[in-house]
């Protein structure tokens, strides 16, 4: 045997703390993985719609029309069109029987996809279509907030 033999003594007080410490520091390290990177993503996704009244623009012309949009976090509430005078539903018949039957249907559907349009009235629907379209992409939460990126 030789003689490079160390005896190491430690104090019973010291290997405490040391414990102490390392129970510590493990705890913190999952409670910080925990709060970052759990539960985040699951709770910032439900929402699909920032809620409120979104309006956009609808042109005929010379006639300006407002299509506003009213939803809440998940769904479309209410499609209503504004600034329509008598003398505007009079040049456009078809406008006002279009408009009210997809309102309708986005209503109860609650997507522009399915919206059905007849030929009679195509390009008028398409118009109204295009403007729908325009005030939900206002309302929609932003893609940043949507997804949680870690």
């Amino acid at each position: 045997m030789s003689g490079n033999t160390k005896i190491v003594v430690l104090k019973t007080k010291e290997v405490l703390w040391m414990a102490a410490m390392t129970i510590l520091v493990i705890t913190l390290f999952i409670l910080l993985y925990l709060y970052f990177f759990t539960g985040k993503e699951t709770a910032s996704t439900s929402a699909v719609y920032v809620p409120g009244t979104y309006e956009e623009e609808l042109s005929l012309g010379d006639v300006e029309l407002a299509v506003q949009v009213t939803v809440n976090e998940d769904q479309i509430v209410s499609v209503d069109l504004c600034q329509l005078s008598e003398a505007t539903a009079a040049m456009y018949p078809l406008l006002e029987t279009s408009f009210s039957s997809m309102a309708e249907e986005l209503c109860s559907t609650q997507s522009l996809d399915d919206l059905t349009v007849s030929e009679e009235n195509r390009y008028t629907s398409l118009l109204i279509q295009k403007a729908l379209k325009a005030a939900l992409e206002k309302a929609k939460v932003p893609e940043e907030e949507n997804h949680f990126s870690s």
